[in-house]
């Protein structure tokens, strides 16, 4: 590395290495369960409908979370460039294959929609209400989600028996250390984020007050977002034959997307693929077939994180050629 980036660091954090653990276990585990040759062909057979549509509602998912983002960010008068969020929000998906839980992008973002608009305390204030406006959208559904799969998932479980070894027992109590430290971790994260607002919070409250349509509108938006996500994860099902009925199949979407949000692991690999096989299989849908549902989920995400990171790299590619470009003109 050059003189000129000696200030760089690269920071190593212990939990990310911890997560990637988690979901290499889980997908060992899950290795051995399963056979890859039906699943590879289960993929094969995918029809050309179930292709095409992974890829056009996973960039029609940006699409709508760039129009949420219009509607919050117009209730502090910012305008939002629609061409220029749709490719910044494309490269943020690409942070959620690094970053645990649902508010991965926002790290980016609070980075793009700072530098454009120069007024970080609202910016956070937008991002931060979008993620809590979702998450109790996400929590209320996925309390319907328990309420409706507890009659069916008890009924199946009642011959079923958990042989706790002491292996196993040790993994419980592993991951429930894990996740108390990650708790620990951010807890001190989310005190610095209050800090930072906390000046500038009254001014913000009365952003929200006075622009009440635009906030009902922002949640409206944001309850639209939900329904189609898990809408399209039962299409997908559909298409590839999953026989549940469709109450109880939205119920167990919602419920795995629940476990996926957990910062456990990366990206959800691992916890997506165990929630969908140990669901799935209850209603006697094939271990097989369930794993080939869990990567198609997985795809949608997929496709605007590859897409992102190509961005990315295209952008940091014009921006080192602009800055050479611009030394020779010295």
């Amino acid at each position: 590395m050059a003189n000129g980036d000696s200030s760089y660091r690269l920071k190593l954090n212990p939990g990310f290495f911890i997560r990637v653990t988690i979901s290499i276990l889980l997908i060992v585990l899950i290795s051995l369960r399963i056979d890859w040759q039906e699943v590879w062909a289960n993929l094969m057979e995918l029809k050309a409908i179930a292709i095409v549509f992974v890829i056009l509602f996973s960039y029609f998912q940006i699409v709508l979370n760039v129009l949420i983002q219009k509607s919050i960010f117009s209730i502090f008068n910012f305008k939002v460039a629609l061409a220029d969020a749709f490719k910044h929000n494309l490269i943020s998906s690409m942070f959620l294959l690094f970053i645990p839980g649902f508010f991965a992008p926002d790290f980016y973002l609070t980075y793009y929609y700072g530098k454009s608009f120069r007024k970080y305390s609202r910016v956070i204030s937008g991002l931060l209400f979008n993620r809590l406006a979702g998450f109790t959208i996400f929590l209320l559904c996925a309390l319907a989600a328990l309420l409706v799969l507890q009659k069916d998932v008890t009924a199946k479980l009642n011959d079923f028996r958990i042989d706790i070894s002491p292996g196993k027992t040790l993994i419980i109590i592993l991951a429930f250390s894990i996740l108390a430290a990650l708790i620990i971790f951010f807890r001190g994260k989310i005190s610095n984020l209050l800090r930072r607002l906390k000046t500038d919070y009254q001014a913000i409250k009365k952003d929200f007050h006075n622009n009440r349509f635009r906030v009902l509108l922002s949640f409206v938006l944001k309850v639209f977002w939900y329904f189609c996500a898990v809408a399209a994860r039962v299409v997908l099902a559909k298409l590839l034959g999953v026989e549940v009925a469709t109450l109880q199949l939205t119920a167990v979407i919602l419920f795995i997307n629940l476990l996926v949000a957990l910062p456990i692991s990366i990206s959800g690999i691992g916890v997506r693929e165990t929630g969908y096989i140990g669901f799935l299989t209850l209603f006697g849908i094939d271990k097989n077939l369930a794993l080939t549902l869990a990567f198609l989920d997985f795809a949608i995400i997929i496709v605007a994180a590859v897409s992102g990171g190509f961005l990315f790299l295209l952008s940091q590619a014009e921006y080192k050629s602009s800055g050479e470009r611009s030394k020779n003109h010295e």
